[in-house]
């Protein structure tokens, strides 16, 4: 039986974007916070949003160089197709104290609900009423994952972001329940504009028998950032071609409401790729290697290492 979505992301993800949004060689002001590239189709909020310079050039070369210090490895979480490698549990509480302030105006523009408020708004954030339900900001996280795309067969097909989630406990007993709803993705590759390749892709709007009849293209300077929705927004980062390119990405978190109830999304591939992937292994197309690393597996296709 064939697998026809799998057929479908795989012809899409060689065509030409329906839209793209190449912001590398544009000069943006500093007031210039918040550029919207998706919107939910019925409600018109913003899901999908560009902040310019979140970084320096020199804060993303010492992160590039950290991160390697550090070490980015090879994928082995064999379900996810990926062949981009990624740093594990960099936790860097500096950086997301150092960027939260600089992008927290961004988040409450595009995070408020617009409805029946003025141009003048003057609600704190924690007051305010959020688009989305899911209650007022509260950081983001310190788990980083800083990925680099090696040329030319690194990508991350399409797929929705996993929400994080933990509890805040306060000296009375209650707790916080904090959870991300929206993924931070900063470009800090040096030279971004020389990178052939590697846009971050969106299929949206979508629908269920054509999940990837329309998609979107973003590429990024150094040192800025995509906010996007993670629940139901399948996003790719595309093969790159040449150059070397490094993002780092990490979730925005929110304080659940009191009572709200909420059902976490898990990474998820797009519709066809994670059936795809397990016919491949089920029909011997992919050798599966031992490793002695914590017994995990590597899986070999053609003599190309594809979920590494």
């Amino acid at each position: 039986m064939t697998n026809d979505l799998a057929e479908d992301y795989f012809k899409a993800e060689k065509r030409p974007a329906e839209e793209v949004y190449d912001y590398r060689n544009i000069s943006f002001s500093s007031s210039d916070d918040t550029l919207v590239f998706l919107r939910d189709e019925n409600t018109k909020d913003p899901i999908g949003w560009v902040v310019p310079n979140i970084l320096t050039n020199e804060e993303c070369s010492h992160l590039v160089q950290e991160a390697e210090s550090f070490g980015i490895h090879s994928n082995h979480q064999t379900h996810t197709l990926r062949t981009s490698k990624r740093t594990s549990y960099y936790i860097n509480q500096d950086l997301s104290d150092l960027i939260f302030p600089r992008i927290r105006s961004s988040l409450e523009e595009n995070l408020r609900k617009h409805d029946n408020k003025t141009s003048d708004n003057t609600d704190s954030i924690e007051t305010m009423t959020m688009s989305d339900g899911m209650g007022s900001l509260h950081h983001i996280h310190p788990n980083w994952r800083v990925i680099r795309y090696d040329p030319p067969h690194d990508s991350f097909p399409a797929h929705q972001d996993q929400m994080d989630s933990y509890h805040v406990k306060h000296p009375d007993g209650s707790k916080d329940f904090i959870v991300s709803s929206h993924t931070l993705l900063i470009n800090i590759t040096p030279n971004a504009e020389e990178i052939s390749g590697g846009a971050t892709r969106f299929y949206y709007p979508t629908s269920k028998d054509k999940p990837y009849k329309y998609a979107v293209d973003v590429h990024l300077p150094q040192g800025w950032g995509l906010v996007f929705r993670q629940l139901k927004l399948y996003h790719a980062g595309q093969l790159v071609v040449k150059g070397v390119k490094y993002v780092a990405q990490t979730g925005v978190l929110r304080s659940l409401p009191p009572h709200a109830i909420l059902t976490p999304n898990v990474f998820r591939l797009a519709p066809g790729l994670s059936k795809y992937g397990q016919e491949k292994v089920k029909k011997n197309e992919y050798k599966v290697e031992a490793r002695t690393d914590k017994g995990q597996y590597n899986y070999i296709y053609n003599n190309e290492s594809l979920f590494v």
